[in-house]
């Protein structure tokens, strides 16, 4: 399988069957996700790999006691269902967005992979605010350096047969899956990996045309897309 071939397979699975994935695969792909591109080669990622069925259910736990705050249920409804229901072409139920961004895609998952960053915030501590405006900076370049090692891990995944989804459900309880997990201050939870074997494979999700996000030289002017959909010709 060719690095386009992986692009075009590669989706979010949400359902996984029991099969092990072997310590080998897993180290593969984090081999891979090390691999990847990293602002001024600070390579600000780390990796927990998570087998261990106690360790998940709290995990499963702290999410669903995170999904209950009201706060979070209005973030949901007033600005991801919007934007979700935009993106997907139809209505997007609040609980249903809720559970699948926040614990669902794990459950069944036999391998999670937690994904952290080092926090720009601590790094600038010791400068006691003198550079703070490059804070936002720096943490623009750490979360595309991890963002492009978890893609990496992704792709790498799809061409071993495998499947995997990363979710953003930490966000829901970030502090109490810290604790359990035992990170360490100044290290950000990013996301959290389900890694498996794929039970279910869903119909692809609709990506926006080119036209609609393709510029030239100026945001006022749109970049016309080739007249076929083999755009390497």
């Amino acid at each position: 399988m060719d690095l386009f071939e992986a692009i075009e397979a590669r989706q979010s699975i949400r359902k996984f069957k029991e099969d092990s994935v072997s310590d080998k695969d897993i180290f593969e792909l984090l081999d891979m996700a090390r691999k990847a591109p990293s602002a001024e080669n600070a390579q600000p990622w780390e990796f927990i790999v998570i087998r261990d069925p106690s360790v998940k259910s709290q995990i499963i736990e702290a999410l669903k006691a995170g999904i209950e705050d009201e706060e979070l249920s209005g973030f949901v409804q007033d600005f991801l269902v919007p934007m979700v229901s935009g993106a997907v072409g139809f209505q997007v139920n609040v609980q249903a967005l809720i559970k699948g961004a926040g614990y669902y895609p794990l459950v069944s998952a036999p391998v999670w992979v937690a994904v952290c960053m080092r926090d720009p915030k601590a790094l600038f501590e010791p400068f006691g605010g003198k550079y703070d405006r490059y804070r936002e900076i720096i943490s623009i370049w750490f979360i595309l350096s991890v963002g492009a090692a978890v893609e990496n891990l992704l792709l790498s995944a799809v061409s071993k047969g495998l499947a995997a989804c990363w979710t953003a459900g930490f966000m829901f309880a970030e502090e109490k899956i810290k604790k359990i997990l035992e990170i360490p201050e100044g290290i950000r939870l990013v996301s959290i990996i389900a890694l498996g074997y794929p039970a279910r494979t869903p119909p692809k999700t609709p990506r926006k045309e080119l036209e609609e996000m393709v510029y030239l030289d100026r945001y006022s002017r749109v970049y016309p897309a080739p007249q076929s959909s083999d755009y390497s010709s």
